[in-house]
């Protein structure tokens, strides 16, 4: 008979977070000990994986537009510091 982790339901949230490229990688560390220590499966490591994987996608497409355009991206995730100057 196979076993079956049982995983914790965790509620939605209320609002959703500020999320950086700082606060992205915590999560994905956090998930990658959560792993280690079995307390979550590698199914739920690879979706988070993805999915962040798909947003940091769309924030470096955001860079290129503007770096083409010349405009100066709007980004919470990027913070000010590293934000293309208007040509």
């Amino acid at each position: 008979m196979k076993k079956v982790k049982v995983v914790e339901v965790v509620e939605p949230m209320e609002e959703k977070p500020d999320m950086t490229v700082q606060n992205v990688q915590e999560l994905l560390w956090d998930e990658i000990y959560k792993l280690r220590n079995e307390e979550t499966t590698a199914a739920n490591l690879c979706a988070i994986t993805n999915a962040t994987g798909k947003i940091m996608s769309a924030e470096v497409l955001k860079l290129k537009y503007a770096e083409l355009t010349g405009l100066k991206p709007q980004s919470k995730m990027l913070g000010s510091e590293m934000v293309i100057e208007q040509k």
